[in-house]
């Protein structure tokens, strides 16, 4: 796939007139951890990657929700896939989030809420 896409950006030579793969995109956003390796990768034209803006507008359609990213994980899954031993080295890094009970009563709704994070 990383291939194949290197062989389509050499062959053409207006950087406007690229069309990533998804799948390309997200394996680079999980290999490239680095916002300074990134933007070097991007400098230095080892790879013709979109710009930081053009991936703030692709990940906006991807949706976020106070739980596991079913898609990230499912990339990270198919990257692992059928690899053992040393080859198959894993982080994962999860956001720590406190709650705590604050019960308050809604007026505009009259409701009793719950937790605040």
């Amino acid at each position: 796939m990383a291939v194949r896409a290197a062989m389509q950006a050499l062959n053409n030579n207006s950087s406007q007139e690229i069309r990533y793969e998804k799948k390309w995109l997200r394996n680079c956003l999980i290999r490239i951890s680095s916002l300074k390796a990134y933007k070097l990768l991007r400098k230095m034209k080892i790879l013709k990657l979109p710009s930081i803006n053009r991936l703030w507008q692709i990940l906006k359609g991807i949706p976020c929700r106070f739980s596991f990213n079913k898609t990230a994980l499912g990339c990270i899954g198919a990257q692992i896939k059928g690899k053992q031993g040393n080859s198959c080295c894993l982080t994962l890094v999860l956001d720590e989030m406190k709650d705590r009970k604050a019960v308050a009563f809604e007026e505009s709704c009259l409701k009793m809420g719950g937790f605040i994070g």
